[in-house]
């Protein structure tokens, strides 16, 4: 939860138009309809907000909030805006404007290596040796490449040469 939220545009223009801005350029939030519009310095539109956001920011617009947007990403596929709260009328107050805007990788379990620890020491040999005996019939997840290769083998794509890696062979004691 925050007031500040990295948002995507929808609606971009052409290639030759974005690239004339770059990373980190201020751009101006507009209401247009539904729709927030994005507005680059010379008032060129840029794109749309997501609708779900730019309906939500909207009325926060209209409820008299302002918000200051840069550039975060060019590309027409996926531009992006970060865009901050830089006030916050009194009518607001409490509401945020980018509810679960955080990203799952910020979020991080933390567990303490004493958590798991069994009291007396050869317990927990026994525990690593009965998990390594677990793990050897289970598959490795395949790699990104790997994936790729059995669905164009699937398709009838044939490839041109890929070098695998050569699989070591576990030594036995």
């Amino acid at each position: 939860m925050g007031k500040t939220g990295i948002v995507r545009l929808i609606n971009t223009p052409s290639v030759a138009i974005l690239s004339r801005y770059s990373p980190g350029a201020e751009v101006q939030l507009h209401p247009a309809g539904e729709l927030v519009a994005v507005q680059g310095s010379d008032k060129e539109l840029l794109g749309f907000l997501e609708p779900k956001v730019g309906r939500r920011l909207l009325s926060f617009l209209r409820g008299g909030n302002q918000y200051m947007a840069t550039l975060v990403a060019t590309d027409p596929q996926n531009a992006k805006v970060a865009i901050r709260e830089t006030y916050q009328h009194p009518s607001m107050a409490g509401k945020v404007p980018f509810p679960g805007s955080h990203r799952p990788a910020e979020t991080r379990p933390y567990i303490r290596g004493t958590f798991f620890r069994q009291a007396g020491g050869d317990e927990e040999e026994g525990l690593l040796e009965d998990m390594e005996d677990e793990s050897e019939g289970i598959k490795p997840e395949a790699s990104d490449e790997e994936e790729a290769t059995e669905i164009l083998e699937e398709a009838g794509i044939d490839r041109l040469e890929v070098e695998e890696p050569e699989e070591e062979e576990p030594e036995e004691e």
